[in-house]
């Protein structure tokens, strides 16, 4: 049993998001193509942040992101979780939902698939498939019109001399498979020219190594009295400052009601603060990298793909 919201910030709970599903596909079921994008607590207003108090009833909204992978339609929703009822659902036209675990798993396996894409390797002496490294990348509208109105990811590859190799040390030049993430086929492979492939391996990971640098002084941190901060439920409380922690799959970590003491008032500093978007153009012209010019947060959603260590 998961614990009861107690603070209209506090993140949906694994039941919770079984509700959500559950009632979504239940008013408006889209079929063998229906996916979630997100699912996720719909932060409630300013005032009733503010306006909250311990034994008051907490608003339990969800927003859900959904699509259909059988015609690319994307829609949105609104729930009322406690009293189990869909608010609003509506379709978003000339969107697309951004690139899901799913599709991540998905390219390497139609890429290695396709005969254009083995061909191409053969090009390069390139015969074991299971070395070779598919990554997805956001594709970009180039307004290219075989990729008009297609969910797509641009691709680019590595040769890896072992199952546990850091695969990015052998880039393979050059070449881009085009997928269809919702067909789930190829739909182009991009052929710039065959370059080398850097044979030389370069793996940093602890079990690689056979010595360590042994000139770093110890370093110790202690508080024997306990740490100076305290966090009840999602709350973190320092010092004079108080804020409560939220995170999401596309934004990642998620700053709330950030105050500080003055005097014995909460003064508000920050209603909300996070990362809206971050982009890395790598500005490259050729050989199929001018692609790459990543959103992290919309198109591949920085919460989704956070490590926890």
């Amino acid at each position: 049993m998961t614990p009861a919201a107690t603070h209209p910030l506090d993140l949906l709970t694994p039941d919770e998001i079984r509700q959500a599903a559950a009632l979504v596909r239940a008013a408006h079921d889209l079929g063998t193509g229906m996916m979630f994008e997100t699912i996720t607590l719909d932060e409630p207003s300013k005032e009733v942040v503010r306006d909250f108090r311990p034994g008051r009833p907490i608003p339990r909204r969800a927003f859900v992101c959904a699509f259909d992978r059988t015609d690319g339609r994307v829609f949105e929703a609104r729930l009322d979780l406690a009293a189990g009822t869909v608010l609003d659902w509506r379709h978003i036209p000339g969107v697309r939902p951004r690139i899901l675990i799913d599709d991540i798993l998905l390219v390497g396996r139609v890429a290695r698939a396709d005969p254009r894409f083995v061909a191409a390797l053969a090009k390069r002496g390139i015969t074991d498939l299971d070395r070779v490294q598919v990554d997805p990348w956001s594709a970009g509208n180039y307004g290219l019109p075989d990729e008009a109105g297609r969910r797509i990811s641009n691709t680019f590859c590595w040769l890896r001399s072992s199952p546990d190799d850091n695969g990015y040390a052998h880039p393979i030049e050059g070449l881009c498979a085009v997928i269809d993430l919702d067909r789930a086929e190829v739909l182009r492979v991009d052929d710039h020219g065959v370059a080398e492939v850097p044979a030389r391996d370069h793996n940093y990971a602890a079990r690689f190594r056979t010595e360590f640098r042994d000139d770093i002084r110890p370093l110790e941190i202690t508080q024997p009295e306990g740490p100076s901060f305290t966090v009840e439920g999602n709350e973190v409380r320092w010092q004079k400052w108080r804020f409560r922690v939220g995170f999401n799959a596309r934004e990642g970590l998620v700053l709330h009601a950030l105050g500080y003491e003055d005097q014995g008032r909460l003064r508000p500093v920050l209603h909300r603060a996070a990362l809206s978007e971050m982009v890395v153009p790598y500005a490259h012209p050729g050989g199929g990298h001018f692609r790459k010019n990543a959103f992290d947060v919309g198109e591949y959603g920085i919460g989704v793909l956070a490590n926890a260590r």
